[in-house]
């Protein structure tokens, strides 16, 4: 069967891409002569009763979401011609045939364009009907790919305190196949999980900050990405605290080791440290204070508590009330003569603040006294037994009176002179006294 082609002397077409010089103007062309127009090179040359169709291969890969580079579908062979299509992806569409050439032999040309909704490989089919004399037709089955844009996630910031719940942050991922995406990550804090739809949520159990961390999102599609998240974390810790322990004691006796526990930081590795202890006082690295107090009264402290994270915090107004001991004085034994000097007798207490101990006494003989160092001495000057008592006030103020001491205090021996009596019998004598000294001193 032959066609004709009527064309300018000389005249150059351009078909499936090949240029070619054709010097007749009228040329009588059989089906074989226009299998000669398809340019040698085109591997998707398809030649069927007489009508020549290529399934075109797109210039740039199509990708999901993207409006395509137009594709351009020729098709050769005598009127009239149309072009059809069929299975494209959707969201991409043929134009109408558009036509060029004579009535014995045209080009039909469409174009393929739009933005494909979904990824993957698609077969098509492309036909090219002739209805010419008779009906004629070229179906070539077609494929096109469109790939999938890459997934991607927006970091999302995460802060909370450890032992606390933190806020759910959802991961909202793009590209791939647009949706049906499942997600599973890697590096998170501990205590910390991330759900397949992409939540992270629970309770961290140790604080600091995660530079990055891993996750892998696969699509509908089976597509799947790795991605390094470089969005920090950062989990805060709880403030550590600590009571005040309640210390008493009593200057001079070991008081009860009291043990201060301290709660929140990094929850363990704490170690203390005390200022503002009374004297004889000291604490643990472990938080106990333990010793003696040599001093008493009433003192403030703080202690600084260190956990293994370097958290630090510093108590207040802690306090410790050591009492004093009770004063304490033995009475001392004395005795003597009225009319003599006593040894000097001295009272040592003791307790109370252990120092600066001052005395004063009430209840002592005549010719007695005590100094305020607690020395009694004197000369009495009346004898008897005699009921005293001693006032003790230490440096802190406290005092003490001794109950009933006793002072026993003699009298001297009575002694008399003789005097010499002379008279004469029947006169009347001097009168002569005797006078005695000693005991009491009086009422002879």
């Amino acid at each position: 069967m032959k066609y004709l082609l009527a064309l300018p002397r000389r005249a150059f077409v351009t078909l499936f891409g090949a240029t070619l010089l054709l010097s007749a103007s009228l040329v009588a062309c059989s089906s074989d002569q226009i299998t000669g127009l398809k340019a040698p090179t085109d591997a998707n040359q398809a030649i069927v009763n007489g009508l020549s169709l290529d399934c075109p291969v797109p210039s740039v890969a199509l990708m999901l979401g993207v409006p395509i580079v137009p594709i351009t579908v020729t098709g050769l062979g005598p009127s009239t011609l149309s072009l059809l299509v069929s299975g494209l992806p959707a969201g991409l569409t043929m134009s109408a045939t558009t036509l060029t050439g004579t009535s014995s032999a045209q080009i039909a040309a469409a174009i393929i364009s739009g933005t494909p909704t979904v990824g993957g490989t698609f077969n098509y089919t492309l036909t090219l009907n002739s209805v010419r004399a008779s009906t004629k037709t070229n179906v070539q089955a077609c494929s096109l790919t469109v790939g999938y844009p890459s997934i991607s996630a927006s970091c999302v910031n995460i802060s909370g305190v450890a032992g606390s719940p933190i806020a759910p942050v959802t991961l909202v991922a793009s590209g791939g196949s647009g949706s049906g995406y499942t997600f599973s990550a890697t590096g998170l804090p501990a205590g910390l999980s991330m759900a397949a739809n992409g939540t992270i949520s629970g309770t961290p159990t140790a604080g600091g900050s995660t530079a990055s961390y891993s996750v892998t999102i696969t699509d509908g599609a089976g597509n799947t990405a790795t991605l390094t998240m470089n969005c920090p974390i950062n989990i805060g810790y709880p403030p550590i605290t600590a009571s005040c322990a309640a210390i008493n004691g009593v200057m001079g006796s070991a008081i009860t080791p009291v043990t201060i526990s301290a709660a929140g930081g990094s929850g363990a590795g704490y170690t203390y440290t005390a200022s503002g202890l009374p004297a004889g006082l000291s604490m643990a690295a472990d938080g106990t204070i333990s010793g003696t107090p040599t001093v008493g009264g009433s003192f403030t402290y703080t202690v600084t508590i260190t956990d293994s994270a370097g958290n630090t915090f510093t108590t207040t107004g802690c306090t410790i009330t050591i009492g004093y001991p009770p004063i304490g004085a033995s009475c001392s034994a004395i005795s003597g003569v009225m009319g003599a000097a006593i040894t000097p007798v001295s009272i040592a207490a003791t307790g109370g603040s252990g120092a600066g101990y001052t005395y004063s006494a009430s209840g002592l003989p005549a010719g007695l006294s005590m100094a305020a160092d607690g020395t009694i001495s004197g000369t009495p000057t009346v004898g008897g037994s005699f009921t005293y008592t001693v006032t003790i006030t230490d440096s802190a103020g406290h005092s003490y009176t001794t109950p009933g001491c006793t002072i026993t205090i003699g009298y001297p021996p009575i002694g008399a002179s003789c005097s010499a009596i002379s008279g004469v019998m029947g006169s009347a004598i001097t009168p002569v006294s005797i006078a005695a000294t000693g005991g009491s001193g009086a009422g002879y």
